[in-house]
């Protein structure tokens, strides 16, 4: 029987906040929550949503977003002195330059990409996330689907969480986003900006396909991690987090 998908945290200003650790790994063992939320762009977080996080038990903040998004849609927590903030810029094609440059041909090459063109970038973040025992790391993108997605399937899949329950958690994020992508879909209309429907989608296929990229080529997200650069430490670190 398929795990209920995790839920977006009720939040006014972010559509799809959600906590990594309500699913089951395969041993049927409970992962650890108020340690990773995976999340939406946070440029609109009101007060209340601030401090509901807070009161969740966020300590850190990792933006996967490009210098340019950042700047047009700033996080409420850059400047922060309550959370850290940290930003590592990976580039989606998509979002990271403003929907202007050449598309992806499908949304599971794009993430293959990150997997291969990112290792610095994922050792940092892997790296930051697992400095952070027992608090609660909140990473995030544009869409919370695309790099927010790979970098969740990563976490999941070192948790041993069952590939089905990945992909389902991939795949739910247009369902979660879609007043966002509407809206989106109306702007690029105005501005005569083609976008193929993919883009705004989030199709199973495209993370089994992620998946069975990750197992051909490295194995686990636990051997990806070890060959991009990250100790046994730092390994056992995040899986604590994860696991307990």
């Amino acid at each position: 029987m398929l795990q209920e998908t995790a839920k977006p945290l009720k939040l006014a200003g972010a559509y799809n906040v959600r906590d990594l650790g309500v699913y089951e790994n395969k041993k049927h063992h409970k992962l650890k929550e108020h340690q990773f939320l995976r999340a939406d762009s946070l440029n609109g977080l009101t007060r209340e949503d601030q401090e509901a996080l807070l009161s969740y038990g966020v300590k850190a903040v990792i933006d996967l977003r490009s210098e340019q998004e950042c700047k047009q849609a700033p996080c409420v927590w850059e400047n922060s002195d309550r959370v850290d903030y940290y930003t590592v810029s990976m580039l989606d094609e998509i979002n990271s330059n403003g929907l202007q440059g050449e598309m992806p041909e499908s949304m599971g090459g794009l993430y293959i990409d990150l997997l291969e063109n990112g290792k610095k970038s994922y050792a940092r973040i892997f790296r930051t996330m697992a400095k952070y025992d027992g608090d609660c790391v909140i990473f995030n993108c544009t869409a919370g689907k695309d790099r927010t997605g790979v970098t969740a399937m990563l976490l999941l899949d070192l948790a041993d969480v069952e590939p089905e329950v990945i992909v389902k958690d991939y795949s739910v994020n247009e369902q979660y986003m879609k007043p966002v992508f509407d809206k989106q879909k109306e702007q690029m209309k105005q501005y005569g900006i083609n976008v193929p429907e993919y883009v705004l989608e989030s199709k199973a296929e495209e993370m089994e396909k992620t998946l069975e990229y990750l197992r051909k080529n490295y194995g686990t997200a636990e051997d990806y991690l070890s060959k991009i650069g990250l100790t046994k430490q730092e390994i056992d670190a995040l899986k604590r987090k994860l696991c307990g």
